[in-house]
């Protein structure tokens, strides 16, 4: 993953990719039964998703991980939330408020302690964002178990 680029885009605020709405399918999936409320939803690579709001307003947990820290600063003041910030031995920067946490770190720095338990993983668009090497990689991790609903 080329770290410069997508960190290069949020700073010039080109993020055509950032929806301005949440994502319809993800409304459906998430208002039946497969995603029971209170659920842990990973989103990798999260920007300032709106999906985000969605899944807050609609009491999910969230933890999240992005590249970017302005995205994840601009996240947090868009939900009104003001973060708990942290740093963690291995560098890896923590913002957290009610029911969400997300990292500030390139995805593969995480580790299953990190992260924890989580219920769904909801990917929108991050495994196109990746070259597609370090897509597979991130599919075949010994870390996730996959379950049909």
């Amino acid at each position: 993953m080329d770290a410069q680029f997508w960190l290069a885009k949020w700073k010039r605020n080109e993020i055509g990719f950032h929806a301005l709405h949440a994502h319809p399918a993800m409304v459906a999936y998430f208002s039946g039964p497969c995603a029971p409320q209170g659920a842990c939803v990973f989103v990798p690579l999260c920007g300032k998703s709106l999906d985000i709001h969605w899944l807050l307003k609609n009491n999910y947990r969230v933890i999240g991980v992005e590249l970017s820290r302005l995205a994840v600063e601009q996240l947090f003041a868009e939900l009104d939330i003001h973060p708990a910030i942290s740093c963690l031995p291995s560098g890896v920067v923590v913002f957290e408020g009610p029911n969400i946490r997300i990292f500030v770190a390139d995805i593969f720095s995480l580790t299953p302690d990190m992260l924890g338990l989580v219920d769904i993983v909801y990917d929108r668009a991050a495994l196109v964002a990746l070259p597609s090497s370090d897509g597979c990689a991130l599919c075949a991790s010994p870390y996730v178990s996959y379950q049909k609903c």
